[in-house]
């Protein structure tokens, strides 16, 4: 490799480079950067035009002619490029390296190495102040991401007295010295363990001290759900430590909700309750019990959720649940598990996949003595995913904003079951506010829709069907009683459907005392096979009340069925809290 040197001003050397640079040659590099140095040069200039190759050696001489112009010597080779960030000695008296022509080969040497990204302006650039401010901000945050966050660096733009069309671009370095981590604490935790706490700031005692590495840690302690608030503050130790303290005040760990709610023409009032620890074993884990009582229908079900999973986004979900259904003298007695994983993409957008294994005992009440008794029993896993998108404004009574979700599910052979079939739902609820003549409105709007199918020859198991009426879809009709129905004896029962249909509109509007009225318009239908969708929903609409109580929204609905069959009733009054959608 050929190496020469020119002396275009006293303060100035170029050193252009042609041939590979490599180790039989880099400290003859070093060597002339050192002489120009002796020679009264304060700026070097590398032209690596001529340059075929460039190995790790070549950046080892890059980074010491670096120190050799700060006026340090150059480290071991065995160090590597790395100590060229460790400028925190220098005086910021403008010494400069620049890196001049580097072929496409070279330059992305000098990229992956990050080196270059420490001398962004080059000769022979357009002289734009945002390039060269921009450098300003590049260098101060390669230095603050190392451990010194008081590092300044100023751009000073001279005029070169030998070419007027041309300036001199000097940054002015000022490091200031470097800080380290020393102690990382936490104060005004009840209940969620110190070992937790320090897994999940991420923060270590020896690391160099970085601004934005505290908010990152304060901004992931508040992301676990568990505090109302968290602040950091930082003591600056005279020897170069940083003491990291991080004040908490945590949330109300245990919570219990309840709801009541009555249909007319049900016998008894149903009624649901949930207990929830929101910081289970101090580790920031979510663990609760859920029960729903009505007169035919029983759910108990235990929960856990994890939280973010190994310092990621990822939460892993499941749940225990047992369930007994009673209907017309048929009992439905289910086990179910589920395993499930949760990521957030953004602030809107979740997505899921799960696993679940239900068990379905199916026989009767009260057998008949002279006929063979039925009674069947169903296991199977399935496995799903989902998506879901809310940009509500407020999750119990919103006036803005988007939800919708999507799941599909499916099971067969490949998940070792029995059955074959597949499933998909989703949904889409908008809600707008609008004005008029003067009276401010919410129009919320639903739209649901569903289609499953078997296949091998197989049935639909009636679990995986579609079923639509009741005061959270058609309302004026009685539950799950749309579609068809089948006929088992003497029992009469709805039989659900491959394809639904519901849709949904409500325009909301202030009354006195803080109360809201509402009037509905609801549609839908079910059909027992794709082929038979029609146009002929069965409709409804009604009125309704909103009232906010201490213990929550609560809701009041009559629906008129404009579509009702024989034996059904003219209308149907519902009581319960927060909105039907």
């Amino acid at each position: 490799m050929e190496i020469t040197t020119e002396r275009p001003r006293a303060d100035v050397a170029v050193i252009a480079l042609d041939g590979e640079l490599d180790g039989s040659n880099f400290e003859q590099v070093i060597e002339a950067g050192r002489a120009a140095r002796d020679a009264g040069a304060t700026r070097i200039v590398l032209d690596l035009a001529g340059l075929r190759y460039m190995g790790s050696s070549g950046l080892v001489a890059i980074h010491s002619i670096a120190l050799i112009l700060r006026g340090q010597e150059p480290t071991s080779p065995d160090d590597g490029w790395q100590a060229i960030h460790d400028i925190g000695a220098g005086d910021g008296d403008g010494d400069a390296l620049i890196l001049a022509g580097p072929p496409p080969a070279i330059q992305r040497v000098l990229d992956r190495s990050g080196m270059a990204s420490l001398v962004p302006v080059h000769p022979g650039d357009p002289a734009r102040l945002d390039r060269i401010s921009e450098g300003a901000l590049r260098l101060a945050r390669s230095l603050e991401s190392r451990g010194f966050p008081d590092a300044a660096v100023r751009p000073v733009v001279r005029s070169d007295p030998d070419h007027k069309q041309a300036v001199d671009v000097v940054y002015e370095v000022r490091p200031g010295a470097p800080v380290h981590v020393v102690k990382v604490a936490f104060e005004g935790e009840r209940w969620t363990r110190p070992k937790q706490l320090a897994k999940v700031a991420g923060l270590e005692t020896g690391e160099p001290y970085v601004n934005a590495a505290v908010e990152e840690a304060r901004a992931r302690l508040f992301d676990t759900g568990v505090f109302a608030r968290v602040t950091a503050g930082v003591d600056r130790t005279t020897d170069g430590g940083a003491r990291v303290t991080f004040s908490l005040a945590e949330r109300p760990r245990f919570r219990i909700g309840y709801g009541v709610r009555m249909v007319s023409g049900a016998d008894k009032p149903s009624a649901v309750v949930d207990f929830s620890d929101g910081n289970f074993l101090g580790r920031a884990m979510t663990f609760g019990l859920r029960g729903l009582y009505e007169t035919n229908d029983q759910i108990g079900r235990a929960y856990l959720n994890t939280g973010g999973l190994f310092g990621t986004s990822l939460s892993l979900e499941t749940y225990t649940q047992a369930r007994r259904f009673v209907d017309e003298g048929l009992v439905e007695d289910s086990r179910e598990g589920a395993l499930q994983l949760a990521r957030p993409f953004g602030r809107s957008l979740t997505g899921r996949l799960y696993l679940r294994y239900r068990t379905t005992h199916i026989y009767e009440e009260e057998p008949d003595p002279f006929l063979p008794p039925f009674d069947i029993q169903i296991d199977r896993p399935y496995l799903g995913a989902q998506a879901l998108w809310d940009t509500r404004s407020d999750l119990i009574d919103p006036s803005g904003g988007l939800f919708a979700s999507l799941d599909v599910s499916g099971s067969g052979s490949w998940v070792g079951s029995d059955f074959e079939y597949a499933r998909l739902f989703g949904q889409v609820n908008a809600y707008r506010s609008v004005s008029f003549l003067g009276r401010p409105f919410v129009w919320a709007q639903s739209l649901r829709g569903g289609w499953a199918d078997a296949f091998s020859g197989q049935e639909l198991l009636r679990e995986e069907r579609h079923f639509a009426g009741g005061e959270f879809s058609v309302r004026g009709y009685e539950t799950e009683s749309l579609g068809p129905r089948e006929v088992l004896g003497d029992l009469i029962r709805p039989l659900g459907g491959e394809a639904l249909f519901i849709v949904n509109q409500e325009l909301r509007f202030p009354l006195p005392f803080d109360l809201t009225g509402l009037l509905f318009f609801d549609a839908g239908q079910v059909w027992e096979m794709v082929d038979d969708i029609d146009t002929d929903l069965a409709k409804a609409m009604g009125l309704g009340l909103r009232a906010r109580t201490p213990v929550g929204l609560l809701r009041v609905d009559i629906g008129f069925p404009l579509d009702r069959r024989e034996g059904e009733e003219g209308y149907k009054l519902y009581f319960g809290f927060g909105n039907a959608f």
